[in-house]
């Protein structure tokens, strides 16, 4: 910007909001929603953990250790519906803080691309929960204690074809105490491994 030259109010307020934005704490929300900083910038967390990939917030970091894809059909009563594919995600957490994390509220989501993001689910009906390596998914439960690391752990999200061919990233937030802790961890660096059919 040259010497003398004016910035217009609706560009300062617009930067306001930005960097007001990227200071949020997220005490007042709950995870994923807008009072949250979950799914704040991955810079300052991947910079500050390993291996890769994986994200730091609060003291607690996640470490996503693998990608498992396994076809399915979402609703197995519809006879010309295309399968999906039921990505199991295992992970572990490291709780480097000074209170317990409670690993029963919990949000995992999968952001393909730049679209519209994908909650973590449990068991889909129709093969009984139990995944070919013997994970159930989204059996996360208990608190971990200040300086503990949990047994590994699994996520689990159906995605189409078409959000498979996306750059995934995940979305992460616990509750640590009276605060949500997370961020946003790109998973491009995996490999998304085939399973056998559901």
């Amino acid at each position: 910007m040259s010497r003398g030259a004016r910035t217009s109010p609706v560009a300062l307020l617009g930067l306001l909001v930005l960097i007001a934005s990227c200071g949020s704490t997220g005490a007042s929300g709950s995870p994923g929603t807008s009072g949250s900083s979950v799914g704040a910038s991955s810079t300052p967390s991947a910079l500050s953990c390993s291996p890769q990939p994986c994200g730091t917030s609060g003291g607690v970091t996640l470490t996503a250790t693998g990608l498992t894809g396994y076809p399915h059909k979402p609703d197995p009563s519809c006879t010309d519906c295309p399968p999906n594919t039921l990505v199991e995600m295992p992970f572990t957490v490291n709780n480097g803080s000074q209170s317990d994390l409670q690993l029963t509220n919990t949000v995992y989501k999968i952001e393909p691309g730049s679209g519209q993001s994908v909650y973590n689910l449990g068991a889909p009906s129709g093969w009984g929960g139990t995944l070919p390596d013997g994970h159930t998914c989204y059996d996360n439960s208990g608190d971990l204690q200040p300086g503990a690391h949990s047994d590994p752990l699994v996520a689990c999200f159906s995605l189409s074809s078409a959000q498979l061919a996306q750059p995934l990233k995940l979305i992460w937030g616990y509750h640590l105490g009276n605060d949500v802790v997370g961020t946003t961890i790109d998973l491009s660096s995996l490999t998304i491994q085939t399973g056998p059919a559901l």
